[in-house]
């Protein structure tokens, strides 16, 4: 569709085509550092997942100011369902935590995304929507459109303005200090050399490459969940990491206990924020607690690096809630036009279908 202007004099035009979107990711990416928000909201990591995993139509829209600059961008793509369109997220599909793009205290900007929304066709099926994310204003109640969120899952976070050090943070509480405490001596006692290596680089990140194939193979063997160095993700990962090093916005935590790698997890830098995508821990090292090694080596790399946030991302799991200093919510955002919506039925319909779709082709 061509741009459209707004009452409020916002431009609002949908990128459909890869090289459009392409001549967008500068401006893009700065205003992802500004917003601070989760992975997928990076043009690096959502275009690679499209790339590589994308099905149906790009949707990127994007909102411009009377002077032509980007001011809010929502990361869509659309998969078409007989006469209904389910507008989802760039990343659907792997717990990605997604929302509107847009600078801190610019909601207006934000929430112009869904005037591009066609409400007698459209099903809105945004997954993972935080719970005070930029844009969610306009989504509750856009013109024509139904809107229902549906809470699904909290996120974990480390505030660091509430972190003095990491050695603090660590004294503050009790199980982390007591917990801490024995895996050092394990490790002390264990004599082979144990090294955290923090890689930020492309070319490093090719180098380190087989050490993190290898670590996720040994995990996967123990507890199959969803390889991601492997078909049909192994190209969308590696494309996403290489992208982000380029920009500055990678950080891969490696532990290795003697010569062999024994844990990683792949973080995303967004701004003020790193991120924890994914991990792996081999099962040989789980005594030794690798988890928690990993995360306080993240905190401190992120206090180092004068960060504000670390996300621990979805899964409200004990592990992540023993640093945590709160969460934020995360919920199904579903919308459509009265006569198609009904009350949300035919957006789970719809949901249903796709995810059994993706299911079947191993997404």
């Amino acid at each position: 569709m061509g741009p459209r202007s707004t009452n409020a004099g916002w431009s609002v035009d949908v990128l459909a085509d890869e090289r459009a979107v392409a001549a967008c990711e500068d401006p893009w990416a700065r205003l992802a550092r500004a917003a601070s928000g989760a992975p997928f909201t990076l043009p690096a990591v959502a275009m690679a997942w499209w790339r590589h995993l994308g099905k149906g139509r790009l949707r990127v829209t994007t909102v411009r100011d009377r002077a032509g600059a980007l001011r809010a961008l929502a990361p869509l793509h659309e998969r078409r369902l007989g006469p209904a369109v389910a507008v989802r997220w760039l990343g659907t599909g792997l717990g990605a935590v997604c929302e509107v793009v847009a600078a801190p205290g610019d909601g207006a900007a934000a929430s112009a995304v869904w005037s591009a929304i066609r409400p007698s066709r459209d099903v809105l099926d945004l997954v993972a929507y935080p719970a005070e994310g930029a844009g969610l204003p306009g989504l509750r109640a856009p013109s024509g459109v139904l809107t229902r969120i549906v809470e699904t899952e909290l996120c974990p976070v480390v505030d660091l303005a509430l972190v003095p050090s990491a050695a603090a943070h660590i004294e503050s509480r009790r199980y982390l200090r007591k917990k801490l405490n024995r895996y050092d001596r394990i490790l002390a006692a264990d004599g082979r050399p144990f090294s955290i290596e923090v890689v930020t680089t492309a070319d490093r990140l090719l180098e380190v490459l087989p050490d993190l194939d290898a670590v996720y193979d040994r995990a996967e063997e123990a507890r199959p969940r969803q390889h991601l160095l492997r078909p049909p993700w192994r190209a969308f990962t590696l494309d996403a990491m290489q992208g982000a090093a380029v920009r500055g916005q990678l950080a891969v935590f490696l532990v290795r206990l003697g010569d062999r790698p024994v844990a990683f997890d792949i973080c995303f830098v967004v701004g003020r924020r790193l991120a924890n995508w994914v991990g792996r821990i081999d099962p040989d090292a789980a005594e030794l607690s690798p988890g928690h090694l990993l995360l306080r080596r993240e905190l401190e790399w992120a206090l180092d690096q004068g960060l504000g946030t670390l996300d621990l991302l979805v899964g409200d799991d004990e592990y992540k809630q023993r640093w945590a200093t709160g969460a934020y919510g995360t919920g199904h955002g579903l919308g459509g036009s009265r006569a198609g919506f009904a009350d949300g039925r035919l957006a789970l319909a719809a949901r249903e279908r796709l995810h059994g779709i993706d299911r079947s082709r191993g997404r």
